[in-house]
C-alpha cells in the first residue's frame, strides 16, 4: 500500500536482503535517525526526521529495497497509529546508484506503509515501511551504497533502542542484519521493542 503524504510512526527495526556468494564482503546494513524542528514546511509536521543508511549486500547483486519494521507480533500499535503519526513527500529520499551505462547517479525512492509485512521475506509479516527505488528511473542502487531519507511528524523525538534489521534483495532469500539507532517519533501506543522479541529463528532460516 502506497501512502503518498499520509501520516505515520513507531519504535522499530530496519531490513535489507542479499544473496551471498563465496569470496565476497560480509553483508551489512546500518541506519541512524536524527530530528530537528521543521522550520521550512511545518504543514508537513512539526518535526523533520532524517534517516541515513549505509549497506553492502556482500554480493554482486544490487540492493532491491529495504524495509523498516515498525512493530512486532505482540506490539500494541496498529497500522492506523502508524499512518496517523508520519508524513512524507515523494520521492522520500535518494541513495547512491548507477545508470544503465554504469555511471554514478542518484537513485530516488518511494515510501510505502506495508501493514502485512514483506511477502518477499519469509516470516517478516509485521507492519513495516518499505523504501523502494523508482523502478521507472534510469538509476538503481548498487551492491554497496548509502542514502538519505526524510519523513515528518507532529510527535517529538524519543530515543530508540538498537533494533535488529535486515536488508532484502529479491535475487535471494538470504538476509543480513544491521542496526538502527537515533530517535523516532514517540507514539501514545506502546510497541514492543526488538529486544523483547526473539529473532533467532528468523536469522537462522537465512544462514
Amino acid at each position: 500500500m502506497r501512502l503518498p503524504g499520509k501520516t505515520l510512526s513507531v519504535l522499530f527495526s530496519m531490513l535489507i536482503l542479499a544473496a551471498p556468494a563465496a569470496g565476497t564482503d560480509e553483508c551489512f546494513i546500518v541506519g541512524n535517525i536524527e530530528a530537528e524542528v521543521n522550520g521550512d514546511n511545518p504543514e508537513m509536521g512539526m518535526w523533520v526526521y532524517t534517516l541515513t543508511v549505509s549497506w553492502n549486500t556482500g554480493t554482486p547483486y544490487a540492493l532491491s529495497h529495504f524495509n523498516m519494521i515498525l512493530d512486532v507480533e505482540f506490539g500494541e500499535c496498529t497500522c492506523t497509529d502508524f499512518a496517523n503519526a508520519l508524513n512524507w513527500a515523494e520521492p522520500a529520499g535518494s541513495s547512491t546508484g548507477y545508470d544503465s551505462y554504469g555511471e554514478p547517479c542518484n537513485a530516488e525512492y518511494f515510501l510505502y506503509l506495508e501493514c502485512g509485512g514483506d511477502p518477499s521475506v519469509p516470516d517478516v509479516d509485521a507492519p513495516l515501511l518499505k523504501f523502494e527505488p523508482d523502478e521507472f528511473a534510469d538509476c538503481e542502487p548498487g551492491p554497496v551504497g548509502e542514502g538519505t531519507f526524510v519523513f515528518y511528524s507532529d510527535y517529538p523525538p524519543a530515543p530508540v533502542a538498537d533494533y535488529e534489521s535486515f536488508l532484502v534483495d529479491k535475487h535471494s532469500n538470504l538476509a543480513c542484519f544491521g542496526t538502527l539507532t537515533g530517535v523516532f517519533p514517540g507514539l501514545p501506543c506502546d510497541p514492543v521493542g526488538a529486544q523483547d522479541y526473539s529473532w533467532g529463528s528468523l536469522k537462522s532460516s537465512y544462514r
